[in-house]
């Protein structure tokens, strides 16, 4: 509602929203959408998830349907995979991933195996393109989420694989009693989970903790308020402040990473991609 408003299309007095213009044709709006599948920019899986929100959009706000069975109908992974892994921007970001930690694998100098912590890695949208381009290297690979729940999916689909290894690992909570060492870790991955973390400054915390000297985190965002998120998965966030009828969703802008970064010793790379890019 506050990105409605910010956009113009809502007015909000003495706690009430109101249409700010007249309300725009949906079917011409819908339409430019459907334009943007038939180009390739995003998958007719992200399309459908999104109006599936929509016209359910009342229930979603009474708290009447739970936004996870809308991202795991019946508890299937299928459309989760579909929606991480199918549209353009999901593939510019995971192969993005994929080249930067093939190029760390490939001038590895250290004594042993590169060593690699995924965390939050869920349906292991940005482990298979990783994965695949680390087929042949010395690694030490381990896949972690917070529960159990996508384990066995990963499990059988990187079977072939013997060198990576499977966790549960809450970020959250203290890493040494999970099992994890300081200085343990040459690489850690998250891709599209720091937002979801309770506190960020305790989580890169443990992750500065992890790393060893020359460590890399590599970790992908959607920076600001972007309504394609808001609309669907915002419904999943607590946000900001813990104010359900005027908070934020709590995500953060770039600039706002860098600090964080820089805050526990870091040295931002350039993001990618970058201002102008497509």
């Amino acid at each position: 509602l506050g990105a409605l408003c910010e956009a113009g299309l809502l007015h909000y007095t003495y706690s009430h929203y109101r249409l700010a213009q007249p309300a725009p044709n949906p079917a011409l709006a819908w339409g430019r959408v459907e334009q943007a599948v038939a180009s390739g920019l995003c998958s007719q899986a992200l399309l459908d998830y999104q109006l599936n929100h929509v016209w359910q959009l009342p229930q979603l706000l009474k708290g009447e349907v739970n936004p996870f069975d809308l991202l795991f109908p019946q508890g299937q992974l299928d459309l989760a995979l579909q929606l991480y892994g199918g549209d353009a921007v999901s593939r510019y970001n995971n192969h993005s991933i994929a080249a930067l930690i093939n190029r760390l694998a490939t001038h590895h100098q250290g004594d042993g195996p590169l060593r690699i912590l995924e965390i939050g890695a869920g349906t292991g949208a940005t482990s298979a393109p990783v994965i695949g381009l680390l087929d042949g290297l010395e690694v030490d690979y381990l896949f972690t989420d917070m529960t159990a729940f996508f384990l066995p999916a990963a499990k059988q689909r990187f079977a072939e694989q013997a060198w990576v290894r499977y966790g549960v690992l809450d970020i959250d909570q203290d890493i040494r009693p999970q099992g994890l060492a300081s200085n343990s870790v040459d690489i850690v991955l998250c891709a599209g989970m720091l937002n979801s973390v309770k506190d960020i400054d305790n989580a890169l915390g443990q992750i500065t903790e992890l790393l060893s000297p020359g460590g890399w985190l590599v970790f992908s965002e959607p920076t600001g308020e972007w309504p394609p998120i808001l609309l669907t998965q915002g419904f999943m966030m607590t946000p900001a402040n813990g104010d359900h009828d005027q908070g934020r969703s709590g995500l953060r802008d770039a600039d706002i990473w860098r600090a964080r970064v820089k805050a526990f010793g870091g040295e931002c790379l350039p993001a990618l991609p970058q201002a102008d890019h497509p």
